[in-house]
């Protein structure tokens, strides 16, 4: 989305006025009433400079998204590469961005201002940045036999995103409310996930394939039970 990138230290500088302005935007005007000529005026930036920098108003956006999304980040990716569990990281992930989330404005304007450039910058940035710190771990945790071989990363890693879109956008929760949420729809299918692989080397008896698709499938019918007595 970026255009001819200005040099020096003005173009740091810049930039911070532009997300500052912009961040404004949204708060006084919404996303899809911002103009660059909004941005403009706020910042003191020259409408040409402006577009020098950035080919529209959605590549402003992007910027302050990214800009006011680092801070979640950093907390995100230290929890994610923690010594503990592949279960409990996730668990940790998903109840601290649940619980800070909201004392970010700037990511909350995306999940609570439903339209098609909230939809696109969310799937370009936050979805992105995101599925960077989450899909290494999954990766590993698979490589090292936490997780099942038959499992596909980027299922799971789509399934946790929008669980956490999901618990989001329906907050604030009282910390009693979200770990029974927790512990009820996300704990029960990562636990599953999470299990020790029963080893395939040596041949197993018909009757034991059975019991185990037979146990599988009680497991699969049990979580479809729970789903629709809560829906």
């Amino acid at each position: 989305m970026k255009t001819a990138t200005l040099h020096g230290r003005a173009e740091p500088r810049l930039l911070q006025r532009a997300v500052e302005a912009a961040a404004r935007c949204m708060a006084e005007l919404g996303l899809e009433r911002t103009t660059m000529d909004d941005i403009a005026r706020l910042s003191g930036i020259s409408r040409a400079t402006l577009y020098r920098r950035f080919a529209n108003r959605e590549a402003v956006f992007e910027a302050t998204l990214q800009h006011y999304s680092r801070p979640f980040e950093e907390q995100a990716t230290r929890i994610v590469t923690g010594p503990e569990s592949f279960i409990l990281r996730m668990e940790n992930l998903i109840s601290w961005a649940v619980t800070h989330s909201p004392t970010n404005p700037i990511l909350m304007h995306f999940f609570n201002q439903a339209s098609p450039t909230t939809e696109t910058l969310f799937s370009n940035v936050f979805r992105e940045r995101i599925s960077k710190i989450l899909l290494p771990a999954i990766e590993s945790c698979k490589a090292q036999g936490m997780l099942s071989a038959q499992l596909d990363p980027q299922e799971l890693l789509d399934w946790l995103i929008s669980q956490l879109v999901w618990l989001i956008s329906k907050g604030p929760w009282e910390p009693a409310d979200l770990k029974a949420r927790l512990n009820l729809f996300v704990l029960p299918v990562l636990a599953y996930q999470d299990r020790p692989q029963v080893s395939t080397t040596e041949p197993r008896s018909l009757e034991e394939r059975l019991a185990t698709l037979e146990g599988r499938l009680l497991e699969v019918q049990q979580m479809l039970g729970g789903l629709c007595a809560n829906s």
